[in-house]
């Protein structure tokens, strides 16, 4: 009998374990993605409350290129004081890479990937790149707008 109450105590809480993992389980990756149809948005345009709002949770396994002549922003927050980070993007169908950092509310690290070809347009050269984001030397949260 002892037995028995032990086997039923261990089934009901291994069955209670089961159902509270899916509970704690990650909503989501922290990455966020807007899609710019006219590609022709600005940083503060993103930055403002009617776009801030329109930013969507994403998958990056889900995400797709955007068409030709459209530009997906996507957005992550950095927890605070971390240090220097590498952020590795391969992405074969990019024609232009652009990272803004924002630390607090400032405007910490802007730059701009890819060639000009002969139109002015950028273009990038390889599919595969490392882009440093800064660590943060205030206690507030960072942002990485990245316009692709």
């Amino acid at each position: 009998m002892r037995w028995l109450r032990i086997a039923i105590g261990l089934t009901v809480s291994l069955l209670t374990l089961l159902c509270l993992l899916p509970a704690t389980a990650d909503s989501g990756s922290g990455w966020a993605v807007l899609l710019d149809d006219q590609a022709n948005l600005q940083l503060s345009d993103i930055r403002s409350e009617r776009y801030r709002n329109q930013f969507s949770p994403i998958e990056l396994d889900q995400l797709d290129a955007a068409e030709p002549n459209q530009a997906l922003w996507l957005h992550y927050q950095l927890p605070p004081q971390q240090p220097e980070q590498v952020l590795r993007l391969f992405a074969p169908d990019l024609s232009r890479l652009d990272l803004y950092v924002l630390d607090g509310g400032s405007l910490s690290l802007q730059t701009h990937h890819g060639r000009q070809d002969d139109s002015g347009a950028l273009n990038l050269s390889t599919n595969d790149h490392l882009l440093a984001v800064p660590s943060s030397s205030h206690p507030k949260r960072r942002d990485l707008p990245a316009g692709l």
